[in-house]
């Protein structure tokens, strides 16, 4: 009991309920600064980004979500939903995709419990479908 209360003084003394004024950022001390990026994004009048994308894959592997919008939309890719049956019928399916599980996931009374259980295991023919 003695530890909790000197813990509770302790925290009590170290914010002593005053704040510091906010002082004015770096960027408008030294006036106005101008960055500049790359932007790669998708939109289906960017032929330049889609014709990039385009050339990168299927070399490159992982796309973006940028990326994967333009593969889709004009690449001719289709979207791999790896989600189990189950959750594809709780939540609902991905609209033009293809449902190859990576998990077979099935729901099983546990008569220990009594309750029912989720089983999960690795589907064996993930790679061949």
């Amino acid at each position: 009991m003695a530890l909790q209360q000197r813990t509770a003084i302790a925290r009590r003394a170290a914010f002593s309920g005053r704040v510091a004024p906010c002082r004015p950022a770096a960027a408008s001390r030294r006036g106005s600064v101008k960055v500049q990026s790359l932007l790669r994004e998708w939109s289906p009048s960017n032929k330049e980004f889609i014709e990039l994308v385009l050339s990168e894959f299927p070399d490159k592997g992982v796309a973006t979500v940028e990326e994967a919008r333009a593969l889709y939309s004009n690449g001719g890719y289709t979207y791999l939903d790896v989600r189990s049956q189950l959750e594809v019928e709780e939540v609902g399916k991905v609209k033009d995709a293809v449902n190859i599980p990576f998990m077979l996931v099935s729901r099983k009374y546990d008569p220990e419990t009594r309750e029912r259980k989720m089983v999960k295991e690795p589907n064996p023919d993930f790679v061949r479908q």
